[in-house]
């Protein structure tokens, strides 16, 4: 469909006014290992990333309402102690906001059926040991296109989970 095409580079065009660095995107981590956290934390603050830790649903939650801080993306680590998982913690955040934030999951999660279902829900999955160049490809990806969708309205949803 020539409709279609022409969307398509609009679209490319439009994304490559976005800068692929990262600087002064920020991010909510939701990670209960203080060792991941802190050795993530450092690698997002090299790229320049704003970064709020968090190891808990309560304290990512007062990041968002009490510090007024509004991330660009959130990574959430997936198992987590306690009854939520960290899906259920990014969706917490996003409905705090109230509004949608592009998630990422980083999983060491070792059932592929339970990775699948998070795939087949459109986000965005990692494995651990994440490499560090996949996830800031794919957060650029995602900050690029919810930029772009924030710029032009026919291109809503260009920012989606996925």
């Amino acid at each position: 469909d020539r409709g279609t095409g022409t969307a398509a580079v609009q679209k490319s065009t439009a994304l490559a006014k976005f800068p692929t660095s990262l600087d002064g995107t920020n991010v909510v981590f939701i990670e209960d290992d203080k060792i991941v956290g802190q050795a993530t934390t450092e690698l997002l603050v090299s790229w320049k990333c704003n970064v709020r830790w968090a190891t808990s649903a309560q304290t990512g939650i007062e990041i968002v309402t009490r510090s007024n801080f509004t991330p660009d993306i959130i990574l959430a680590d997936y198992r987590l102690p306690g009854d939520q998982d960290g899906l259920q913690v990014a969706t917490a955040l996003q409905l705090a906001i109230g509004k949608a934030i592009p998630i990422i999951i980083v999983t060491g999660e070792s059932d592929l059926s339970k990775i699948s279902a998070l795939s087949d829900l459109g986000y965005s999955v990692l494995r651990k040991p994440v490499r560090p160049a996949k996830l800031r490809s794919l957060i650029n990806h995602h900050v690029s296109n919810s930029a772009l969708a924030a710029t032009d309205p026919a291109l809503k949803g260009a920012g989606s989970q996925g």
